[in-house]
């Protein structure tokens, strides 16, 4: 036998095998599929579309396809706000993706494939703190000028007895590009923008004019903040409000809330005529500040001091209880109750505006109510009198008691110190209350029915 040809015919064999192997990788396609496969998914998940991720995904993506169904449906609703929603639906929108089609990896043998992904989203985090931005649509228009920043991830396939290649690390994909989702956004309005006019509502006056407020020889002044509460997102807000009272541009006082209220056991007796107790005279002006110290609201009113010095023994004043209907005072500023409750003022149900303790003939009650901050104060008793003229205390009502209610959206408490005459109309007249708390009177107000 040649014992060449054994040579030739094996060299022959080993270049087949050769070729057949080469043959198969150069047949394998999977590269290319896989490429597909991901342009389609990374399109779907920057268009934040479940139902078509859903189609590209393993069998097991329906474990978690209603919840991420919900969390990407941007609507008003358990999960999201309406401001919320809004922001959310802007952040989506600026989803965008680049593959790196370098970094793909896939065998039709393993059935297994992997590219990298870097997907670019609004950076909002600037956006947060700008103060301008008052209203989620206002942040939504920002979000699609905001900065961007990119999130890069690796998605993965399994190929399927079909051939097709499916996602399966949709979990780990989805908690980091939509990790936004987990953001909550609250605007409020700024109560600049519910306050109704730059003067304030005085009140007490002695000449009756809120352009030009005058007080003599008083042992209070008032200015409150004319507000649209309905405005507000929370009413509480009001409460946080700081205002400054000055006298001849030195500051005498500070306080906290929309009602300056302020009397003569507020200040020091440096700032009191020491011979009346009266306020010093001189042009006094009260400014509000919102919870950024940003001025809301600056008047002024005048006090003119014209008295003759306080007598040493009580002189009978010759004042009824005429002349302080609508008028609420608090007896004591250093009481449990005081300290629990907010202002008290006269409220007529029937009516769209305040009474300030004026009632007309044919209502079947009066009403004193009096916010407090929380049940801890508990029962408190009230007692009623009725005077037909406003001189005598003509007939005692009855002594009653209060507890907490809760009224409105923001779970706001209130007493209610009513006297109601069932579904007949009380008589004219005037109605005397003395709300008593801890064994001592707490609050004296008077109201009345009837033509004033």
């Amino acid at each position: 036998m040649n014992k060449y040809l054994k040579k030739t015919v094996s060299l022959a064999v080993a270049s087949a095998l050769v070729f057949s192997m080469a043959g198969c990788s150069f047949l394998d396609k999977s590269k290319d599929e896989v490429l597909d496969a991901a342009d389609s998914y990374a399109k779907e998940l920057a268009a934040c579309n479940i139902g078509k991720l859903a189609k590209l995904s393993t069998e097991d993506f329906e474990d978690i396809q209603e919840e991420w169904e919900g969390k990407l449906t941007f609507s008003e609703g358990e999960l999201y706000s309406a401001d919320t929603a809004t922001v959310l639906n802007a952040i989506a929108d600026t989803i965008s993706y680049e593959i790196d089609e370098e970094s793909v990896e896939a065998t039709k043998k393993s059935g297994e494939g992997s590219i990298d992904v870097t997907f670019t989203i609004a950076d909002y985090a600037d956006l947060v703190d700008d103060d301008s931005i008052t209203d989620a649509d206002a942040f939504a228009n920002a979000v699609a000028d905001a900065d961007t920043t990119e999130i890069s991830v690796t998605l993965e396939f399994e190929r399927t007895d079909d051939g097709d290649w499916l996602g399966s690390n949709y979990t780990k994909v989805f908690e980091k590009l939509y990790d936004f989702t987990n953001d909550e956004f609250t605007f409020s309005t700024p109560i600049a923008d519910a306050i109704t006019s730059d003067s304030l509502d005085w009140w007490w006056t002695d000449n009756g004019d809120d352009s030009n407020p005058v007080y003599t020889n008083t042992d209070e002044i008032d200015g409150e903040l004319q507000i649209d509460t309905s405005l507000l997102d929370n009413y509480d807000v009001i409460y946080e409000l700081t205002y400054e009272v000055q006298r001849d541009g030195v500051v005498i006082y500070t306080g906290t809330g929309y009602d300056a209220w302020i009397q003569t056991d507020d200040l020091t007796s440096a700032d009191l005529d020491p011979d009346t107790g009266y306020f010093l005279a001189g042009t006094y002006t009260i400014t509000f500040y919102d919870p950024n110290g940003e001025v809301l609201v600056s008047d002024t009113c005048t006090v003119i001091l014209d008295a003759e010095p306080v007598a040493t023994e009580p002189q009978p004043t010759g004042e009824t209880f005429a002349d302080y209907v609508g008028c609420v005072e608090y007896q004591t500023y250093s009481s449990d109750f005081y300290e629990g409750t907010d202002t008290a003022y006269w409220y007529n149900r029937y009516s769209a505006t305040d009474t300030f303790g004026l009632y007309d003939s044919d209502n079947t009650y009066v009403d004193l109510t009096c916010r407090c901050y929380d049940e801890s104060l508990g029962t408190v008793t009230y007692q009623y009198y009725y005077s037909a003229d406003g001189t005598d205390l003509d007939q005692d009502l009855g002594t009653f008691t209060a507890e907490p209610v809760v009224y409105g959206d923001y779970g706001e408490m209130y007493y209610d110190f009513t006297y109601e005459n069932g579904d007949a109309a009380l008589p004219d007249g005037y109605y005397i209350v003395i709300v008593s708390h801890g064994g001592a009177d707490q609050i004296i107000a008077v109201c009345y029915v009837g033509a004033y």
